[in-house]
């Protein structure tokens, strides 16, 4: 029994440590960098919500009137982080994929940024005439080309960068102990 507790304790050491490390990367640095013809902005991880609905505001910065976007997101980002202390309070089989959370958001919205917002793309419909279509088709063209031009000025921060290596160490952390668990029972299992 005191080998258990001692490895509840380190267990929950790494998760201290991993937790404070996204933490301070989250809400204290940057995790998307902008860099344009000398231009330069940064954007803090809690503010992802307001961005992937806006991603101008990458630009612009995100201002006073999103404040209710960025509340709701530092909200889920602080539950993502204590879902990583899940395993230490509760002891099903499959807690330890809690440990999962902070990674999983971090590409969540990575990923929803990259794939874009709805897009400046605007179907001609049936009943223009040639020239409004060839105008609307003109329009969509140079959007593309700068938004491709701008995503390429876009940029992992150093909050990002820290945050996404001590989400994976947390994913692996948990899923190894997850692994460890379930090879325990089936051995159990095995020797009743």
């Amino acid at each position: 029994m005191p080998a258990t507790s001692s490895t509840a304790r380190n267990i929950d050491t790494i998760s201290v440590i991993g937790i404070l490390i996204i933490a301070a990367a989250w809400f204290g640095m940057d995790t998307l960098s902008v860099s344009f013809a000398g231009f330069s902005q940064g954007t803090r991880f809690f503010q992802m919500l307001a961005i992937t609905r806006h991603p101008v505001l990458l630009f612009t910065g995100v201002g006073s009137g999103h404040n209710l976007e960025i509340m709701a997101f530092a909200l889920l980002c602080i539950v993502s982080l204590l879902a990583v202390l899940a395993p230490r309070f509760y002891h099903g089989r499959h807690v330890w994929l809690a440990t999962l959370s902070p990674l999983v958001l971090m590409l969540l919205c990575f990923a929803l940024l990259y794939s874009g917002s709805p897009g400046w793309d605007v179907p001609p419909s049936s009943s223009e005439h040639a020239l409004r279509a060839d105008l609307m088709h003109f329009a969509n063209d140079v959007m593309q080309r700068a938004q491709n031009q701008v995503a390429s000025h876009v940029g992992l921060g150093a909050g990002g960068i820290m945050a996404l290596l001590a989400s994976l160490a947390l994913a692996v952390h948990g899923t190894r102990k997850w692994l460890s668990l379930r090879s325990a029972r089936v051995q159990q299992v095995e020797a009743a």
